[in-house]
Parts: structure tokens; sequence; C-alpha cells
């Protein structure tokens, strides 16, 4: 996961690529959801054959899960070149996985040059279709004005969109931009309690530990009283819809 640390040492998550589980499993007994089953067991070469089939017959879901198998080798020779191909089969279908994740493609020059204004193409596309990964992309872009001017509000804007969606890494960076004074007045109780819950859904214990030190430093910067609101708020504090 990358990650920006700023003069106060807090740290901002900066990765986009976060789209790389194959999505839209479907129900009963029909090859998607076999193939869905299959990966989910480790069987990759079950998925890709039951995906394969559906993705040739023009299915944008399966397209988009053959195009993440050939971005983590998951069954297949790793392929960066292949995944865009099949993510821009199922991105010009609407698929908001695979619009996602070509984005990410265009913003790190993976398997087609560095765009970041293709990049935000793609990721508009899908954050439109309120998917919360493209959201929290945007927001990345406008933060680190990557293919657009730097806009703190506009970032805080779009990570408050996919943290409604508990999107742990725009709750982290709403935190640090709390912390920061970016696109807000500066608050560090307000820090702490998006940290903590940033803590909370951790996806990983590096990430987990990543979140208890920057609200650790947000504690750093409050008054003895702050902080004790702080810890009182945060037992039952839970974020508001913007």
């Amino acid at each position: 996961m990358k990650r920006s640390s700023t003069a106060s040492g807090i740290a901002l998550v900066c990765a986009v690529m976060l789209a790389c589980q194959p999505v839209a499993r479907a129900q009963g007994p029909d090859p998607f959801a076999e193939g869905a089953a299959a990966y989910e067991r480790g069987d990759f070469a079950g998925a890709y054959a039951k995906w394969r089939v559906l993705a040739d017959q023009g299915d944008a879901r399966a397209q988009s899960n053959i195009g993440t198998m050939y971005a983590t080798g998951s069954g297949v020779k790793q392929d960066a070149g292949e995944a865009v191909r099949w993510y821009q089969m199922a991105a010009q279908k609407g698929e908001k996985a695979a619009q996602t994740n070509l984005g990410a493609a265009y913003h790190d020059g993976v398997g087609v040059p560095v765009d970041p204004v293709e990049a935000m193409k793609w990721f508009r596309l899908a954050a439109d279709q309120g998917y919360s990964q493209a959201q929290f992309s945007i927001g990345v872009l406008y933060d680190k004005g990557q293919g657009v001017k730097v806009d703190y509000a506009e970032a805080m804007k779009w990570y408050r969109l996919a943290a409604m969606q508990n999107n742990p890494n725009a709750i982290a960076n709403i935190g640090a931009m709390y912390a920061l004074g970016h696109g807000v007045s500066q608050d560090y109780v307000q820090a702490y309690l998006w940290f903590t819950n940033a803590v909370r859904l951790a996806p990983d214990a590096a990430s987990r530990q990543q979140q208890e030190q920057n609200r650790n430093l947000a504690v750093n910067k409050m008054t003895p009283q702050q902080a004790s609101e702080a810890r009182r708020l945060a037992e039952t504090w839970t974020p508001q819809r913007p």
C-alpha cells in the first residue's frame, strides 16, 4: 500500500489500485457463480476456465475478473498488458470494477503509458456509479494534484463519499485531512475519531498499525481535556453523511 508522510508525520494513503478481488458474485448454479466459488477456494485455474467462456461471450463481469487474474498472476502468467486489454473490454460496457482498475493502470503506468487525465476519466465513470474504490481514487488525485490542480475541498468531498461506504482508506485520509487542516479546519479531535474508525476497519495489520500511529500523533497535539473528550466520543461515534 503506497503512503505519503507529511511534515507532521501523518501518513496519507496514496494507492489507487484497489479493486483487486473478483467482483459481482452471482447467485445460483451458473458458470459465473461456479467461477467465483472456485476462486474463493484457491482453484484459480478452475475459475479462469469458467469465466473465460463467459468473457469470450461478452460478459463484462467475467471480462473484468479475467483482467484481474492477469493483473495478479492468479491461475495465469502475470501480464499487465493482457489485464488492460480485458479491463478495456469490460470498462467500455460500464463495468465499474474494470473502469476503476483501468484508471489505476493509467495512473501507475502498468500495461499502458502513464496518463492521469485518462485515469481520471475512468475513475469518474466508476465513481458516478457509486463505486467507493473509484471515489477514493479521485480523492487521491485531487489531494496530490495528479492530472488536476490540487483541491483539498474536492478531495475531501470524494473521500467522504467513499467513507460512507466504509472504505477504510478514505476514512483514514479524512482523518489526515482534519489533522493537517486540508480542505477543512484543523481539528485533532475529529482526526482522532476518523483514525479510530480507520483502525477498526483496517484490512490488515500494517494498515492498522499505521492508523494507530496517526491517531497517536493526533493525541499528541491535543490538550489533556481534548484527548479525554476524543476518547469518550470515539466510544459511540459514527461518520455522518455529508
